[in-house]
């Protein structure tokens, strides 16, 4: 037990500490080892695979991901050997939402890791009689194929032997990592597999019939945070998704908003001990910590929204017109504004919750769309999702604009895009100094654990948040622009677009036609 193990080993506390903080991601495994000072002094990953067998279906090998992240601790400790230092504890974070069924005791797995991105179950959602209000009334999370919960009951149908383990990734890399027998998810993963009552913090089982998984075959529910076993001596002491890890170190920052730019946009406003909720928008949990002497675990709460066109847009970008990520930016400030796109790629979470979308391209009649009109296009297609996020939370009372509002992750170094948001929102905004945050988050969660640091005072710090750049409002023309895709939107969702409208493909491959 935590305690047993704390009297014995954090009284006798390493004179060099290094934290380690374990990135399990979709592209990549990363690490990172902090100094007892805050310091990043070692960071490394190793590129995983990623398998679409078919429409729908994403997917990733367990045993690469495992092994990558257990050649990541070798690493680590190679370093930390070689500048004679001690790794005192390690944080772990992972993709949220993935799913998979593994032997007992064993490392063989009989299903890839299904991750939040494989929509397999779409159709049990789409059905006319799916409780979708009950589900986000009881949960606070609207149901969605790629969340864990369907995917669970895909897997339980087809491994019905009880030596089978259907879970979340956590649950496997705690039991191979560790040598731990027992079969455990984190809190706010359980939360997020839309099966899990966080009032009553306990497996639901009117969400488990509505999504047909037996619940006596769910893992136990441990806290975020808490001593789970040593890996390679290290005591792990920490478990977070990528989204709260994340979150985790730009609070300890003194955010209290943040929005973060990788395969999906994901706007995540947190709380303590109090829950926030905004309709259409995702309440779920951030963290919870260990039981205290006395008294029930601590929770902190996040409020979620965000676009699924944000990784998909640049992406497509870099494809068209075969260029760098690094490019992207200067290419959309050569645009001349000859069209108006609205392409969400996948379908549209908040505030609206479509499906299937219809895109729409607006185009200027009088010339043909260039390169740097497409690059502009689709930039501003992903600004404009992060507009409608931030200036509804403005409305809500929940930012403070008076501070540059704080963005990260990879697509962040897009200085056009964030320039574009600033302009059209009026408001300040940041590119952070935090790099790497979810490993960061791990590293630092873990760090604070093995201190005994109360994790409920990241919010009370008062810290002036540190910024690689700035940008504030400058144009504000760029508006206009931001309300003709509002217009395009409510058109394309009412299926009513006007003549000078186009579906994405067609405009498309008009591009490649003219390019050849």
């Amino acid at each position: 037990r935590f305690f047993h193990y704390e009297s014995q080993f954090l009284n006798n506390k390493p004179s060099h500490p290094l934290f380690l903080g374990l990135d399990q991601g979709s592209t990549s495994s990363k690490a990172c080892l902090l100094s007892h000072s805050g310091k990043i002094e070692w960071f490394d990953r190793i590129p995983v695979n990623t398998h679409i067998p078919q429409e729908h279906f994403v997917e990733q090998d367990p045993l690469e991901l495992l092994e990558s992240l257990e050649q990541l601790v070798s690493r680590a400790l190679t370093f930390a050997s070689s500048r004679g230092a001690t790794i005192a504890a390690a944080g772990l974070t992972l993709q949220r939402s993935g799913a998979l069924a593994w032997r007992k005791g064993s490392k063989d797995c009989v299903s890839p890791i299904l991750t939040w991105r494989d929509n397999r179950a779409q159709y049990r959602l789409e059905r006319e009689d799916f409780p979708r209000e009950f589900v986000y009334r009881r949960t606070g999370l609207m149901p969605a194929a790629g969340l864990a919960g369907a995917k669970l009951s895909i897997l339980q149908r087809e491994n019905p032997h009880i030596d089978v383990q259907v879970g979340t990734p956590d649950g496997y890399y705690l039991q191979e990592l560790t040598g731990a027998h027992e079969f455990v998810i984190e809190e706010s993963l359980a939360h997020r597999s839309l099966l899990y009552d966080l009032e009553g913090r306990s497996w639901d089982q009117d969400l488990c019939e509505i999504f047909d998984v037996e619940l006596s075959r769910l893992p136990k529910v441990q806290p975020s945070f808490g001593f789970r076993g040593e890996i390679s001596g290290i005591p792990l002491l920490s478990v977070l998704g990528d989204g709260q890890a994340a979150l985790y170190a730009v609070v300890s920052q003194g955010a209290h908003f943040t929005y973060n730019l990788g395969t999906k946009g994901l706007m995540l406003i947190p709380s303590f001990g109090k829950r926030l909720t905004v309709p259409s928008y995702l309440s779920s949990l951030f963290f919870s910590t260990r039981p205290m002497s006395h008294g029930e675990p601590e929770q902190a709460f996040v409020l979620e929204g965000g676009t699924n066109a944000c990784g998909e847009s640049f992406s497509e970008i870099c494809r068209l017109l075969n260029i760098s990520p690094d490019e992207v930016s200067s290419f959309a400030g050569r645009g001349e504004g000859r069209g108006v796109f609205f392409c969400p790629f996948r379908e549209i979470t908040t505030p609206d919750w479509i499906p299937h979308p219809q895109d729409a391209v607006l185009l200027d009649q009088s010339s043909h769309l260039t390169p740097f009109d497409f690059a502009q296009g689709l930039t501003e297609n992903v600004g404009n999702f992060i507009i409608e996020d931030i200036l509804g939370m403005k409305q809500q009372n929940l930012l403070n604009t008076e501070e540059p509002l704080p963005f990260m992750g990879g697509i962040s170094q897009n200085d056009f895009l964030l320039q574009y948001v600033s302009d059209c929102t009026g408001f300040p905004v940041g590119r952070t100094s935090i790099s790497e945050a979810a490993s960061f988050g791990a590293a630092l969660s873990a760090k604070n654990e093995f201190s005994d640091f109360p994790h409920g005072q990241l919010f009370d710090k008062e810290k002036t948040m540190s910024f690689d750049k700035i940008f504030v409002p400058g144009k504000s023309k760029r508006k206009e622009r931001y309300s003709a895709w509002l217009e395009l939107k409510h058109a394309a969702l009412s299926h009513s677009l006007p003549k000078q409208c186009k579906p994405y493909r067609e405009v498309r491959e008009d591009f490649f036609r003219r390019s050849l």
